[in-house]
């Protein structure tokens, strides 16, 4: 039984240890916009755009509020404003 579970340990540690430094700067980034006042649907819509396109353009992306959004930050038009 005590193999099993050092097996069953290393097998997670390896699964978890795998995106590991991809989660780490993908958390940093969110930090950064949360310490910049962008609303999480501004973040979520990020992300959302990464995924479907990994070239797109974040300025545009987090700086462009859709019209269905219900809350709006007052810095998810920061890049504008500046």
């Amino acid at each position: 039984m005590g193999n099993e579970w050092f097996a069953d340990s290393q097998a997670k540690t390896k699964w978890l240890s795998y995106d590991t430094d991809e989660d780490i700067k993908l958390l940093k980034i969110i930090r950064s916009l949360r310490c910049g006042n962008y609303s999480l649907a501004t973040i979520l819509r990020m992300l959302n755009a990464l995924s479907e396109n990994p070239e797109a353009n974040i300025y545009q992306v987090i700086d462009t509020p859709k019209e269905n959004d219900d809350i709006i930050s007052v810095c998810d038009k920061l890049l504008t404003s500046l």
